[in-house]
């Protein structure tokens, strides 16, 4: 029945560390009390896994995962392992958010030794990953030396600032372009995006457009003609130079108008996990399990965040 077995643990409950518990409830019991469907074994196993640990769970649409990670919170709390404000949770849409975190309070006040505990008046801390960034930049961006006071720019005030970059830009390269100004603008804040969204430094652009030029240089060899593919592939590339450029002066606007970006948030966040390793330590000791929902979907910079918070951790991630 997916029963598990009592163990002791050490654990911290929000109001004293050091205290030994026993595993009362197993993932069927728990159900039980809830008057819900039990979960396969599958679905135990994950349930019920140790506090300690780091766990990758794949499964498809339509397998349960929010009903199965809502129970592995709940398990945690009734057994005493966590409190429920130790809990945070990340996926990518609010809705998600919401219903996740929705359900995990419903399933928790529901327990019949929790109705008059203080826990009533304790939530899980569920959001989307950019809305964790996101507070994370705002609480301490002091530490970068930048207001955490500053607008966030939506699409359309991105894209015209991205314009009117391109259309005060002094680089010659420009007019070697047979691009429109509007076509220029979408190419520098998609760009600006990919760049940071995948943790990528602006330097690092020009090597890389300067060692794809260098292929044309070498020998084609081979039964075919490769010139007009190697052609294709290096033309490409060196439209990238110039987009860096435009980036870093689009970057630069931003900053003197005091307006950032989620993907810029993101950056940030990163920035202030890496120069301050107090964050981390505190943000550690908050959350004593963290939950990652929809994994398969986070971007490398997202992906950097969390390892450098929540390395060794016990996390459990979650993805098709």
């Amino acid at each position: 029945e997916g029963r598990a077995m009592a163990r002791s643990n050490t654990v911290g409950n929000g109001w004293g560390r050091c205290v030994v518990t026993d595993i009362r409830y197993s993932a069927a019991d728990l159900t039980d009390l809830l008057n819900t469907h039990r979960p396969t074994d599958e679905q135990a196993r994950i349930i019920e896994a140790p506090l300690e640990g780091v766990y990758r769970v794949m499964a498809g649409a339509g397998s349960g995962k929010t009903e199965t990670m809502a129970l592995r919170v709940v398990w945690l709390v009734a057994n005493g392992l966590v409190a429920p404000h130790e809990v945070l949770g990340l996926t990518f849409t609010r809705k998600a958010a919401s219903e996740l975190g929705s359900r995990i309070v419903e399933r928790i006040r529901s327990l019949p030794d929790h109705t008059d505990s203080d826990e009533l008046f304790q939530t899980p801390q569920v959001s989307t990953y950019n809305s964790f960034a996101s507070r994370l930049f705002q609480d301490y961006s002091v530490y970068l030396g930048i207001d955490s006071d500053q607008e966030v720019a939506g699409q359309a005030a991105a894209w015209a600032l991205a314009r009117r970059v391109v259309v005060h830009s002094d680089d010659p390269a420009l007019e070697q372009l047979d691009y429109s100004v509007d076509r220029l603008a979408t190419l520098t804040w998609q760009f600006a995006q990919a760049v940071s969204e995948h943790a990528v430094e602006l330097e690092q652009l020009a090597d890389h457009a300067a060692a794809m030029a260098a292929l044309e240089e070498l020998p084609l060899g081979g039964r075919y003609e490769y010139l007009s593919d190697m052609a294709s592939i290096v033309g490409s590339q060196q439209l990238i130079p110039v987009l860096a450029r435009l980036v870093a002066q689009f970057r630069e606007a931003k900053k003197s108008r005091g307006l950032v970006e989620y993907s810029d948030q993101v950056r940030l966040a990163l920035d202030v996990a890496r120069s301050t390793p107090d964050v981390a330590a505190q943000l550690r000791a908050n959350y004593k399990v963290v939950l990652l929902d929809e994994y398969q979907d986070t971007s490398v910079l997202q992906t950097e965040l969390l390892s450098t918070l929540f390395a060794n951790h016990p996390v459990m991630s979650v993805g098709d």
